[in-house]
């Protein structure tokens, strides 16, 4: 299995990247990194901006539109028991790197971005001590949804944090969709049971609702090397 980690791409202003300063475990992409503007960077900062809960602003694509330097960060690889809080320390440091100056944030290894006080917001929330608020930070900010193929709609960047994607048929509600999807993501990260989560069990969004079974699916739709492959695949919400 290829363990995943975070590629973080960053806009900035830099002549060179000396000015960078990554903690333990981090390392800068030289190969990609570049010390001049990228004219596909608009257009990827919006393909990937999210949708469910957007925030970017007029001042974050000027940002976008005037950098001068493309940084890819790398974070340590993410083994399913250290992800929620390597992903943490990632999430950190973003918001580091825009308080030090950086104009703009995506995360390769789910292709989504935010604004660049989204991204604080996120991060200060993360830094919460309940598990419930920090988990919830930490999904928010990685995990992108809904993405869709034929007849489904599935999230990307639950392996980020040691967990299974989820993936729902498409009911023509999108957002009825993506609460299904939201919450047992949640379920997941912040109150699964010490047993775990198994094939056959049922799922409810409320006590007394609509109970649907889980099924467990590999993840098909992306090579293992791929930045969205999901080794540990996915939850169907059947």
């Amino acid at each position: 299995m290829i363990v995943p980690r975070h590629v973080i791409c960053v806009l900035g202003t830099w002549s060179d990247f000396s000015s960078i300063e990554l903690p333990d475990g981090f390392e800068l992409d030289r190969e990609f990194s570049i010390l001049e503007a990228d004219a596909r960077m608009p257009r990827a900062f919006e393909v990937s901006a999210d949708r469910v809960a957007p925030s970017m602003t007029d001042e974050d694509e000027a940002a976008i539109a005037e950098h001068s330097a493309v940084a890819y960060i790398l974070s340590p690889r993410l083994p399913a028991n250290e992800a929620v809080w390597t992903s943490g320390r990632v999430l950190q440091l973003i918001a580091k790197l825009l308080d030090d100056g950086a104009l703009a944030v995506k995360c390769e290894s789910s292709g989504i971005a935010h604004g660049a006080d989204r991204w604080r917001e996120l991060a200060k929330r993360a830094r919460r001590k309940d598990l419930l608020e920090r988990t919830t930070g930490l999904r928010l900010a990685f995990v992108r949804r809904p993405l869709g193929d034929d007849d489904l709609l599935y999230s990307c960047g639950m392996h980020l944090l040691g967990a299974r994607d989820v993936e729902v048929t498409a009911s023509g509600e999108v957002f009825e969709d993506v609460a299904w999807i939201d919450l047992l993501a949640t379920y997941m990260l912040a109150e699964t049971p010490e047993r775990g989560i198994h094939e056959g069990e049922g799922f409810r969004r409320e006590e007394g609702g609509e109970r649907r079974v889980l099924r467990e699916r590999k993840c098909t739709r992306y090579e293992p090397d791929d930045f969205f492959h999901n080794p540990y695949g996915y939850w169907r919400l059947a």
